[in-house]
């Protein structure tokens, strides 16, 4: 879980690495299941991928149903 937030490129490359890094997506690119299903274009999405430090931040800001009001 990201608990900081990253300010300039240097600590965000030392945060989630370069995107130069060999096999970088395989090393910090995970799958994760939505919390619930989100829709794209008309197609149900219930899996996500994204950095594996966000993987919780995302999940939680998504289940927060009411996080805009």
């Amino acid at each position: 879980m990201l608990t900081h937030t990253p300010v300039g490129l240097d600590e965000i490359i030392d945060t989630f690495g370069s995107l130069d890094t060999p096999r970088f997506e395989s090393r910090y690119v995970e799958p994760f299941t939505l919390p619930y299903p989100l829709f794209y274009e008309g197609v149900k999405v219930t899996r996500a991928r994204c950095h594996h430090l966000i993987i919780e931040n995302f999940q939680g800001i998504v289940s927060r149903r009411n996080f805009l009001s």
